[in-house]
Protein backbone atom coordinates (compact mmCIF):
# COMPACT_ATOMS: atom_id res chain seq x y z
CA UNK A 1 0.00 0.00 0.00
CA UNK A 2 2.85 2.35 0.87
CA UNK A 3 4.58 1.55 -2.43
CA UNK A 4 1.37 2.39 -4.31
CA UNK A 5 1.01 5.73 -2.52
CA UNK A 6 4.67 6.50 -3.19
CA UNK A 7 4.22 5.74 -6.90
CA UNK A 8 1.18 8.01 -7.10
CA UNK A 9 3.06 10.78 -5.30
CA UNK A 10 5.98 10.55 -7.73
CA UNK A 11 3.58 10.49 -10.70
CA UNK A 12 1.75 13.57 -9.45
CA UNK A 13 5.05 15.31 -8.80
CA UNK A 14 6.27 14.54 -12.30
CA UNK A 15 3.05 15.90 -13.79
CA UNK A 16 3.44 19.07 -11.75
CA UNK A 17 7.01 19.53 -12.99
CA UNK A 18 5.90 18.96 -16.59
CA UNK A 19 3.09 21.52 -16.22
CA UNK A 20 5.51 23.98 -14.63
CA UNK A 21 8.01 23.44 -17.45
CA UNK A 22 5.36 23.98 -20.14
CA UNK A 23 4.19 27.12 -18.36
CA UNK A 24 7.74 28.44 -18.14
CA UNK A 25 8.35 27.78 -21.83
CA UNK A 26 5.10 29.59 -22.66
CA UNK A 27 6.08 32.63 -20.57
CA UNK A 28 9.49 32.77 -22.27
CA UNK A 29 7.87 32.49 -25.70
CA UNK A 30 5.32 35.20 -24.83
CA UNK A 31 7.93 37.69 -23.61
CA UNK A 32 10.46 36.91 -26.36
CA UNK A 33 8.31 36.59 -29.48
CA UNK A 34 4.86 38.02 -28.73
CA UNK A 35 5.45 41.22 -26.76
CA UNK A 36 6.68 43.75 -29.34
CA UNK A 37 6.45 47.38 -30.28
CA UNK A 38 3.89 48.18 -33.01
CA UNK A 39 5.13 48.01 -36.58
CA UNK A 40 4.84 51.50 -38.04
CA UNK A 41 4.47 52.28 -41.75
CA UNK A 42 4.40 55.85 -42.96
CA UNK A 43 4.82 57.45 -46.39
CA UNK A 44 5.42 60.97 -45.04
CA UNK A 45 8.53 61.63 -42.88
CA UNK A 46 7.05 64.83 -41.40
CA UNK A 47 3.91 63.00 -40.39
CA UNK A 48 6.02 60.23 -38.86
CA UNK A 49 7.97 62.75 -36.77
CA UNK A 50 4.75 64.43 -35.66
CA UNK A 51 3.10 61.17 -34.51
CA UNK A 52 6.27 59.92 -32.83
CA UNK A 53 6.39 63.14 -30.83
CA UNK A 54 2.70 63.28 -29.92
CA UNK A 55 1.96 59.56 -29.48
CA UNK A 56 4.78 58.21 -27.29
CA UNK A 57 2.66 55.14 -26.49
CA UNK A 58 3.66 53.79 -29.92
CA UNK A 59 7.20 53.38 -28.64
CA UNK A 60 6.03 51.09 -25.86
CA UNK A 61 5.68 47.31 -26.06
CA UNK A 62 2.23 45.95 -26.85
CA UNK A 63 1.16 43.21 -24.42
CA UNK A 64 -1.64 41.08 -25.94
CA UNK A 65 -4.04 39.10 -23.78
CA UNK A 66 -1.79 36.50 -22.13
CA UNK A 67 -4.01 33.48 -22.72
CA UNK A 68 -5.25 34.59 -26.17
CA UNK A 69 -2.24 35.85 -28.04
CA UNK A 70 -3.14 37.60 -31.25
CA UNK A 71 -5.91 39.72 -32.65
CA UNK A 72 -7.22 36.95 -34.88
CA UNK A 73 -7.77 34.58 -31.97
CA UNK A 74 -9.31 37.38 -29.92
CA UNK A 75 -11.76 38.15 -32.74
CA UNK A 76 -12.67 34.47 -32.99
CA UNK A 77 -13.19 34.36 -29.23
CA UNK A 78 -15.44 37.39 -29.46
CA UNK A 79 -17.50 35.66 -32.15
CA UNK A 80 -17.95 32.55 -30.01
CA UNK A 81 -18.76 34.29 -26.73
CA UNK A 82 -21.11 36.70 -28.47
CA UNK A 83 -23.51 33.80 -29.04
CA UNK A 84 -23.48 32.51 -25.47
CA UNK A 85 -22.81 35.44 -23.16
CA UNK A 86 -25.21 38.32 -22.58
CA UNK A 87 -23.69 41.33 -20.88
CA UNK A 88 -26.00 43.39 -18.73
CA UNK A 89 -26.10 47.01 -19.84
CA UNK A 90 -26.56 49.25 -16.80
CA UNK A 91 -27.01 52.53 -18.60
CA UNK A 92 -29.96 54.87 -18.63
CA UNK A 93 -30.31 56.46 -22.04
CA UNK A 94 -32.13 59.59 -23.04
CA UNK A 95 -33.63 58.85 -26.45
CA UNK A 96 -33.90 61.50 -29.11
CA UNK A 97 -35.81 60.68 -32.32
CA UNK A 98 -34.87 62.67 -35.42
CA UNK A 99 -37.05 62.91 -38.51
CA UNK A 100 -34.97 62.96 -41.69
CA UNK A 101 -35.84 65.10 -44.74
CA UNK A 102 -37.16 62.01 -46.59
CA UNK A 103 -39.48 61.04 -43.72
CA UNK A 104 -37.24 58.44 -42.05
CA UNK A 105 -36.33 58.24 -38.37
CA UNK A 106 -32.97 58.12 -36.58
CA UNK A 107 -32.74 57.28 -32.88
CA UNK A 108 -30.07 58.94 -30.75
CA UNK A 109 -29.33 57.48 -27.31
CA UNK A 110 -27.69 59.99 -24.96
CA UNK A 111 -25.63 59.58 -21.79
CA UNK A 112 -25.36 63.18 -20.59
CA UNK A 113 -22.94 62.44 -17.73
CA UNK A 114 -24.37 65.29 -15.63
CA UNK A 115 -23.23 63.87 -12.28
CA UNK A 116 -19.61 63.04 -13.09
CA UNK A 117 -18.62 65.78 -15.54
CA UNK A 118 -16.80 68.94 -14.48
CA UNK A 119 -17.81 70.65 -17.74
CA UNK A 120 -20.83 72.94 -17.96
CA UNK A 121 -23.72 71.24 -19.78
CA UNK A 122 -23.70 73.66 -22.73
CA UNK A 123 -19.91 73.40 -23.12
CA UNK A 124 -19.44 69.72 -22.33
CA UNK A 125 -17.50 67.88 -25.08
CA UNK A 126 -19.74 65.44 -26.94
CA UNK A 127 -18.73 62.17 -28.60
CA UNK A 128 -20.90 60.61 -31.33
CA UNK A 129 -20.57 56.81 -31.22
CA UNK A 130 -21.34 55.14 -34.56
CA UNK A 131 -21.83 51.34 -34.25
CA UNK A 132 -21.22 48.74 -36.94
CA UNK A 133 -23.49 47.17 -39.54
CA UNK A 134 -26.03 45.62 -37.16
CA UNK A 135 -24.93 47.47 -34.02
CA UNK A 136 -26.76 49.80 -31.66
CA UNK A 137 -26.44 51.38 -28.22
CA UNK A 138 -26.86 47.93 -26.67
CA UNK A 139 -23.67 46.46 -28.15
CA UNK A 140 -20.85 45.46 -25.83
CA UNK A 141 -18.38 47.80 -27.50
CA UNK A 142 -20.87 50.67 -27.30
CA UNK A 143 -21.00 50.16 -23.54
CA UNK A 144 -17.19 50.20 -23.34
CA UNK A 145 -17.14 53.42 -25.35
CA UNK A 146 -19.69 54.92 -22.95
CA UNK A 147 -17.44 54.05 -20.03
CA UNK A 148 -14.36 55.58 -21.63
CA UNK A 149 -16.21 58.78 -22.55
CA UNK A 150 -17.70 59.03 -19.06
CA UNK A 151 -14.26 58.80 -17.44
CA UNK A 152 -13.17 61.77 -19.54
CA UNK A 153 -16.12 63.76 -18.21
CA UNK A 154 -17.66 64.03 -21.67
CA UNK A 155 -21.17 63.47 -23.00
CA UNK A 156 -21.82 60.57 -25.40
CA UNK A 157 -24.55 59.78 -27.89
CA UNK A 158 -25.05 56.67 -30.00
CA UNK A 159 -26.16 57.18 -33.59
CA UNK A 160 -28.54 54.22 -34.11
CA UNK A 161 -28.99 53.74 -37.83
CA UNK A 162 -32.43 53.43 -39.37
CA UNK A 163 -34.26 50.30 -38.28
CA UNK A 164 -31.79 49.43 -35.52
CA UNK A 165 -31.66 49.95 -31.77
CA UNK A 166 -35.42 49.63 -31.46
CA UNK A 167 -36.02 52.39 -34.01
CA UNK A 168 -38.62 51.35 -36.60
CA UNK A 169 -38.30 52.09 -40.29
CA UNK A 170 -40.62 54.74 -41.68
CA UNK A 171 -39.41 54.41 -45.27
CA UNK A 172 -37.90 51.43 -47.17
CA UNK A 173 -34.41 52.80 -46.68
CA UNK A 174 -31.73 51.44 -44.36
CA UNK A 175 -28.02 52.02 -43.78
CA UNK A 176 -25.29 52.50 -46.38
CA UNK A 177 -21.70 53.23 -45.26
CA UNK A 178 -21.13 55.41 -48.32
CA UNK A 179 -24.24 57.55 -47.84
CA UNK A 180 -23.56 60.39 -45.38
CA UNK A 181 -26.90 62.22 -45.47
CA UNK A 182 -28.06 60.80 -42.12
CA UNK A 183 -24.68 61.48 -40.54
CA UNK A 184 -24.96 65.10 -41.64
CA UNK A 185 -28.45 65.32 -40.14
CA UNK A 186 -27.19 64.00 -36.79
CA UNK A 187 -24.23 66.39 -36.67
CA UNK A 188 -26.37 69.41 -37.52
CA UNK A 189 -28.92 68.44 -34.86
CA UNK A 190 -26.26 68.15 -32.15
CA UNK A 191 -24.59 71.39 -33.23
CA UNK A 192 -27.96 73.14 -32.99
CA UNK A 193 -28.55 71.88 -29.43
CA UNK A 194 -24.97 72.39 -28.19
CA UNK A 195 -23.33 75.05 -30.38
CA UNK A 196 -20.57 75.78 -27.84
CA UNK A 197 -19.61 72.16 -27.07
CA UNK A 198 -16.67 70.51 -28.87
CA UNK A 199 -17.95 67.65 -31.01
CA UNK A 200 -16.08 64.42 -31.74
CA UNK A 201 -17.03 61.16 -33.47
CA UNK A 202 -15.97 57.55 -32.90
CA UNK A 203 -16.91 54.97 -35.52
CA UNK A 204 -16.46 51.19 -35.38
CA UNK A 205 -16.42 48.78 -38.34
CA UNK A 206 -19.09 49.81 -40.89
CA UNK A 207 -19.87 52.80 -38.68
CA UNK A 208 -16.23 53.84 -38.94
CA UNK A 209 -16.45 53.55 -42.71
CA UNK A 210 -19.53 55.78 -42.69
CA UNK A 211 -17.63 58.31 -40.55
CA UNK A 212 -14.67 58.16 -42.92
CA UNK A 213 -16.89 58.89 -45.92
CA UNK A 214 -18.48 61.77 -44.02
CA UNK A 215 -15.05 63.30 -43.37
CA UNK A 216 -14.10 62.79 -47.02
CA UNK A 217 -17.36 64.33 -48.28
CA UNK A 218 -17.38 67.46 -46.11
CA UNK A 219 -13.72 68.09 -45.22
CA UNK A 220 -13.38 71.40 -43.35
CA UNK A 221 -17.16 71.73 -43.23
CA UNK A 222 -17.67 68.48 -41.30
CA UNK A 223 -18.34 70.43 -38.06
CA UNK A 224 -16.31 67.93 -36.04
CA UNK A 225 -13.38 68.80 -33.80
CA UNK A 226 -11.89 65.33 -34.11
CA UNK A 227 -12.63 61.75 -35.13
CA UNK A 228 -11.41 58.24 -34.33
CA UNK A 229 -12.06 55.26 -36.61
CA UNK A 230 -11.70 51.70 -35.27
CA UNK A 231 -11.56 48.38 -37.16
CA UNK A 232 -12.66 49.71 -40.53
CA UNK A 233 -13.09 47.39 -43.52
CA UNK A 234 -10.70 49.05 -45.96
CA UNK A 235 -11.29 46.54 -48.75
CA UNK A 236 -14.96 45.62 -48.92
CA UNK A 237 -14.60 42.93 -51.60
CA UNK A 238 -11.85 41.10 -49.72
CA UNK A 239 -13.67 41.43 -46.41
CA UNK A 240 -17.00 40.19 -47.79
CA UNK A 241 -15.32 37.22 -49.48
CA UNK A 242 -13.41 36.40 -46.30
CA UNK A 243 -16.63 36.43 -44.28
CA UNK A 244 -18.00 33.66 -46.50
CA UNK A 245 -15.14 31.23 -45.77
CA UNK A 246 -14.85 28.76 -42.90
CA UNK A 247 -14.83 29.39 -39.93
CA UNK A 248 -15.79 33.04 -40.42
CA UNK A 249 -19.10 32.06 -41.99
CA UNK A 250 -20.14 30.45 -38.70
CA UNK A 251 -18.71 33.01 -36.31
CA UNK A 252 -19.41 36.27 -38.10
CA UNK A 253 -21.38 35.92 -41.33
CA UNK A 254 -24.26 34.12 -39.68
CA UNK A 255 -24.17 36.44 -36.67
CA UNK A 256 -24.49 39.52 -38.87
CA UNK A 257 -27.27 37.99 -40.95
CA UNK A 258 -29.13 36.74 -37.88
CA UNK A 259 -28.97 40.15 -36.20
CA UNK A 260 -30.19 41.94 -39.32
CA UNK A 261 -32.86 39.31 -39.90
CA UNK A 262 -34.41 39.51 -36.43
CA UNK A 263 -33.61 43.11 -35.48
CA UNK A 264 -34.37 44.89 -38.75
CA UNK A 265 -36.11 42.75 -41.39
CA UNK A 266 -38.79 40.98 -39.40
CA UNK A 267 -39.98 44.02 -37.41
CA UNK A 268 -39.98 46.23 -40.53
CA UNK A 269 -41.17 43.83 -43.23
CA UNK A 270 -44.42 45.73 -43.81
CA UNK A 271 -42.67 48.99 -44.69
CA UNK A 272 -40.06 47.14 -46.75
CA UNK A 273 -42.82 45.57 -48.87
CA UNK A 274 -43.76 49.05 -50.08
CA UNK A 275 -40.62 49.09 -52.21
CA UNK A 276 -41.53 47.88 -55.68
CA UNK A 277 -38.10 46.38 -56.51
CA UNK A 278 -37.62 44.49 -53.24
CA UNK A 279 -38.52 40.80 -52.93
CA UNK A 280 -39.03 40.76 -49.16
CA UNK A 281 -40.31 37.15 -49.05
CA UNK A 282 -37.14 35.87 -50.73
CA UNK A 283 -34.93 37.90 -48.38
CA UNK A 284 -36.75 36.67 -45.27
CA UNK A 285 -36.62 33.05 -46.44
CA UNK A 286 -32.89 33.26 -47.19
CA UNK A 287 -32.25 34.85 -43.82
CA UNK A 288 -34.25 32.16 -42.02
CA UNK A 289 -32.42 29.34 -43.82
CA UNK A 290 -29.05 30.92 -43.11
CA UNK A 291 -29.63 31.39 -39.39
CA UNK A 292 -30.60 27.73 -38.99
CA UNK A 293 -27.96 26.07 -41.17
CA UNK A 294 -24.26 26.01 -41.98
CA UNK A 295 -24.88 27.40 -45.45
CA UNK A 296 -22.44 30.19 -46.39
CA UNK A 297 -24.49 33.06 -47.81
CA UNK A 298 -23.13 36.28 -49.22
CA UNK A 299 -24.02 39.45 -47.36
CA UNK A 300 -25.29 40.75 -50.70
CA UNK A 301 -28.63 39.10 -49.99
CA UNK A 302 -29.32 41.67 -47.31
CA UNK A 303 -29.18 45.37 -47.98
CA UNK A 304 -26.39 46.80 -45.90
CA UNK A 305 -27.16 49.79 -48.05
CA UNK A 306 -29.84 52.09 -49.40
CA UNK A 307 -32.96 50.11 -50.27
CA UNK A 308 -33.92 52.67 -52.91
CA UNK A 309 -31.39 51.06 -55.25
CA UNK A 310 -31.53 47.71 -56.96
CA UNK A 311 -29.65 44.71 -55.56
CA UNK A 312 -27.42 44.40 -58.61
CA UNK A 313 -25.74 47.69 -57.65
CA UNK A 314 -24.19 46.18 -54.51
CA UNK A 315 -20.88 45.53 -56.29
CA UNK A 316 -20.71 49.19 -57.23
CA UNK A 317 -21.43 50.21 -53.64
CA UNK A 318 -18.75 47.86 -52.31
CA UNK A 319 -16.22 49.21 -54.79
CA UNK A 320 -16.98 52.83 -53.93
CA UNK A 321 -16.75 52.02 -50.21
CA UNK A 322 -13.15 50.81 -50.44
CA UNK A 323 -10.70 52.92 -48.51
CA UNK A 324 -8.29 53.01 -51.43
CA UNK A 325 -10.98 54.28 -53.83
CA UNK A 326 -11.43 57.57 -51.95
CA UNK A 327 -9.36 60.42 -53.32
CA UNK A 328 -6.75 61.72 -50.92
CA UNK A 329 -7.52 65.17 -49.50
CA UNK A 330 -4.71 67.54 -48.45
CA UNK A 331 -6.92 68.62 -45.54
CA UNK A 332 -7.29 65.12 -44.14
CA UNK A 333 -4.57 63.05 -42.49
CA UNK A 334 -5.39 59.38 -41.98
CA UNK A 335 -4.18 57.38 -38.98
CA UNK A 336 -4.93 53.66 -39.07
CA UNK A 337 -4.92 51.16 -36.22
CA UNK A 338 -4.99 47.68 -37.71
CA UNK A 339 -4.17 44.17 -36.59
CA UNK A 340 -1.51 42.35 -38.58
CA UNK A 341 -3.60 39.17 -38.67
CA UNK A 342 -7.18 40.14 -39.34
CA UNK A 343 -10.24 38.16 -40.31
CA UNK A 344 -12.20 40.88 -42.05
CA UNK A 345 -9.46 42.33 -44.23
CA UNK A 346 -7.35 41.76 -47.28
CA UNK A 347 -4.14 42.94 -45.61
CA UNK A 348 -1.86 43.13 -48.65
CA UNK A 349 -3.83 45.91 -50.33
CA UNK A 350 -3.82 47.98 -47.12
CA UNK A 351 -0.09 47.46 -46.69
CA UNK A 352 0.64 48.62 -50.23
CA UNK A 353 -1.64 51.63 -49.92
CA UNK A 354 0.03 52.70 -46.67
CA UNK A 355 3.46 52.58 -48.27
CA UNK A 356 2.41 54.57 -51.35
CA UNK A 357 0.34 57.32 -49.72
CA UNK A 358 1.01 60.00 -47.14
CA UNK A 359 -0.63 57.78 -44.58
CA UNK A 360 0.49 56.58 -41.16
CA UNK A 361 -0.30 52.95 -40.40
CA UNK A 362 0.02 50.86 -37.24
CA UNK A 363 -0.11 47.07 -37.34
CA UNK A 364 -0.36 45.38 -33.96
CA UNK A 365 2.23 42.64 -33.43
CA UNK A 366 1.04 39.41 -31.91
Amino acid sequence: MADLDSTRYISDLNQAWVALGIGLVYVIYYITFVVKKPLIICGNPRLRDFIDTNLPVLNEDYWPLFWCLNGKFQTLLKGVTNKTVRISVNWTYRRDVLVTPDGGEICLDWVDNDKKSLHLRDERPTVIIVPGLSGSSGEVYSVHFFELVQKLGYRSVVFNNRGLGGCRLKTPRTFCPKNTEDFRTVVQHIRKDYPNAPLFALGASAGGLNLFHYLADYGKDCQLNGAMIVSVLYEMFASTKNLETFPNVLLFNQTLIRDLHYDMLLPNQDILRTHKNLDVNSILQTGKETTHSLKPVSLKWIRCSDLTKAFDEMDEILASSNRSSISHSPYRTDVWLQGLETILQGLQSNWTYAQNQNTYAIHECG
